[in-house]
């Protein structure tokens, strides 16, 4: 090997070498609230940051944090989770947003109603919820899965360290994550001031648990992959309980709602003046 041969295979080695490294630091795991300061003072709010939360009773999930654009230190902003669906599970860290609605994150919406937002990716080998005897019923296991409990934990933290406004935390999450956005309500009710779950599962069981979280169910009336009547269940049940949920059925529409869901005129004014 001549001479330049070796120097460009050395660069090469170098650069090869510098993003690995780039990866490490960029999804290395940190305190929400030094994801937060290091956004800051490196002018990368406005945007998605890519993080790893390390949870203190063991396990790891990556994340995706969008910050509002220079937020105020005298100021408490809204959180919204996205719970993404089966199809970005893994640990990209960087899948989970291919379905999150990015009007949320609109200069003009931001403008209007400026929020942080969370988008944890789930492993593979986990899922947001779990239905053991799933489809013969759709009770969910007693505890939450892994990745449920670490997002609930990411939420804590938020709220404990950065200057989130703990009166308006809102859920919402499409297929896989629409499901996960019923469990983590049921599970944790008093941490949420709204829910949306899209074209999901629930158990009915546990709509006494959401009662006191309002929320904006979305279903396909034709869906092929989580038919419409689990919707219709837990609205039903929500109901019984002495919720008032607000449900949206899109007739002769089969699985993939979302994009007509999250485009709903009414949704993000409705879902911003919750509080609890």
């Amino acid at each position: 090997m001549n001479l330049i041969a070796c120097l460009l295979t050395l660069a090469t080695c170098q650069d090869l070498t510098k993003s690995v490294a780039d990866v490490a630091a960029r999804d290395a795991e940190r305190s929400p609230a030094s994801v937060v300061r290091s956004a800051a003072s490196e002018h990368k709010t406005g945007q998605f940051v890519r993080a790893r939360f390390a949870s203190e009773k063991g396990g790891s999930l990556p994340y995706q944090i969008f910050i509002p654009q220079n937020p105020s230190q005298e100021r408490r902003y809204p959180l919204l989770v996205f719970l993404h669906g089966a199809g970005e599970l893994g640990n990209d860290n960087t899948r989970q947003l291919a379905g999150f609605p990015r009007e949320f994150v609109s200069a003009e919406i931001q403008a209007k109603h400026p929020c942080y937002v969370i988008a944890p990716q789930c492993p593979k080998s986990d899922a947001w919820s779990s239905f053991p005897e799933y489809p013969a019923s759709a009770r969910s296991a007693a505890s939450p899965t892994i990745a449920t409990r670490i997002t609930i934990e990411l939420i804590e933290k938020l709220i404990a360290e950065c200057n989130v406004d703990k009166s308006r935390v809102y859920v919402t999450g499409l297929s896989l994550g629409g499901e996960g956005t019923f469990d983590i309500v049921s599970r944790r009710p008093d941490l949420f001031a709204a829910a949306v779950p899209v074209c999901g599962i629930a158990d009915v069981e546990r709509a006494s648990n959401m009662k006191s979280v309002p929320f904006w169910v979305f279903h396909g009336e034709s869906d092929e992959i989580n038919p419409v009547r689990y919707s219709r269940e837990i609205v039903h049940a929500l109901k019984a309980a002495g919720a008032t949920p607000k449900y949206t059925e899109y007739k002769r529409v089969g699985h993939s709602i979302w994009s007509r869901a999250y485009n709903e005129p009414d949704l993000l004014p409705w879902l911003f003046q919750q509080r609890k």
